[in-house]
């Protein structure tokens, strides 16, 4: 589709928008040919990626599991990884119950240089992982419990794992 600036756009639309995968064709205000390839939802640009960042998958006793991003700091990628549950680090007759722990992470896809524990907050653990080499596929255990993410873009993460008890 050629519209009526002369930006060309290849790919899929859907109801008269682009939708899908395509490759914008265009002039920048300084009158140079550029293009921008990667996915569009109801007309508009949403990245190089369809899903920037997606949980795969979670076992049965993980509650709830979210991702929210915030924009990289050049000089230290981040992934914060939090696992709380509802009764972990709470005060019973017998004691505290014990917090859930990331007991294994494997990176199947990207890298880290450095793992930062954080286990002084009363009802979570918190796990820093520094210098993160963007895209990657990571399982993140507790316990027998695991949750699978992956992370496309650049950006700092936080993901927030509930398990139940």
């Amino acid at each position: 589709m050629t519209d009526t600036s002369g930006n060309v756009f290849k790919g899929s639309f859907k109801k008269g928008k682009k939708e899908g995968y395509g490759e914008l064709k265009y002039r920048t205000i300084f009158d140079k040919d550029s293009t921008l390839v990667g996915y569009w939802k109801k007309d508009q640009y949403v990245g190089f990626f369809e899903y920037p960042y997606k949980i795969i998958s979670k076992s049965y006793m993980v509650s709830n599991a979210n991702i929210t991003t915030e924009p990289a700091n050049p000089s230290e990628n981040i992934i914060e990884v939090s696992v709380e549950s509802v009764s972990g680090g709470s005060a019973t007759l017998s004691g505290e119950m014990p917090k859930p722990t990331l007991t294994e992470h494997t990176f199947n896809k990207g890298s880290f240089q450095e793992m930062f524990p954080r286990t002084n907050q009363q009802k979570r653990n918190t796990y820093i992982f520094q210098n993160v080499i963007f895209p990657i596929q990571a399982v993140f255990k507790f316990g027998g419990e695991d949750v699978t993410v992956e992370l496309n873009e650049t950006k700092n993460y936080k993901i927030t794992v509930v398990l139940r008890d």
